[in-house]
């Protein structure tokens, strides 16, 4: 039995090794938000490499192992991002301090205001249908063939705005109400978040799908050098050191 774990342990950490190195991305959801599978659709058109995960089965501990990461909180994944992103906010300030890239999509049907994200930055419920180009942020490439017309009418364009704000933060789209803005760009240390309460997933296939194309192609060029980045040797080395401890369990029973 002895050497059968330690075969199966060796197993696991080459396989998850494998599939851990293969992805650039994570991408977090327990369902597809409007039951749709936008983010992997554009992920897969973009050529990201990505890894999926429920929330409950996250390690938080280990998202250095992505360049960007995902979170999905909208439509019917938010109750699953308050209950296991939220408790998780040191890790995910972390992860983004050392270079990663946090994107975070939080359209919720639960009227939440409170903090949402890394840096105490906060969603307010608010619904708006009509939203807007900040002025200073025309030419942006997360509104590359958006304009204000496009970002109207998507049945609720946003469900929240977003303020407690830090220092720096960049708002390049605004609700039209003047409530606050619905997208924001921020960073912490070397890395940075996108947050936003718009219904991406949601009008990519019933409006306009240029602002989340737009920012999956921006997440998928994120290259920070100071990004946390595990070292493969060192995986490699526990791989090597396990199967080095399988191979001397079965010379000692044989």
């Amino acid at each position: 039995m002895g050497r059968v774990s330690v075969l199966f342990m060796a197993l696991v950490c080459v396989a998850a090794f494998a599939s851990v190195a293969g992805a650039s991305a994570l991408l977090v959801q327990d369902t597809n938000p409007w039951v749709l599978s936008s983010n992997q659709d554009d992920m897969t058109a973009l050529g990201i490499s990505y890894a999926m995960s429920d929330y409950a089965s996250v390690d938080w501990n280990s998202l250095c192992f992505y360049d960007f990461v995902l979170l999905c909180g909208s439509d019917g994944n938010d109750m699953a991002y308050r209950n296991y992103a939220l408790p998780n906010l040191a890790q995910l300030d972390s992860f983004v301090s050392s270079g990663g890239l946090l994107l975070i999509h939080y359209a919720d049907w639960d009227s939440y205001t409170g903090v949402i994200a890394p840096g105490g930055v906060s969603t307010n419920s608010h619904v708006v249908d009509n939203l807007d180009i900040d002025p200073g942020y025309v030419g942006d490439p997360l509104v590359n063939n958006v304009t204000n017309a496009s970002l109207d009418g998507w049945i609720w364009s946003t469900h929240a705005y977003l303020s407690n704000l830090l220092p720096g933060t960049e708002t390049p789209i605004v609700c039209e109400d003047g409530s606050g803005p619905a997208y924001v760009r921020y960073g912490i240390g070397a890395g940075e978040v996108w947050l936003t309460g718009m219904t991406l997933e949601w009008v990519y296939n019933n409006a306009d799908p240029d602002v989340l194309w737009n920012e999956l192609s921006m997440a998928g060029q994120w290259d920070n050098p100071n990004r946390c980045v595990p070292e493969p040797a060192s995986i490699i080395s526990l791989c090597a050191g396990l199967a080095l401890l399988a191979g001397s369990k079965l010379r000692k029973r044989s």
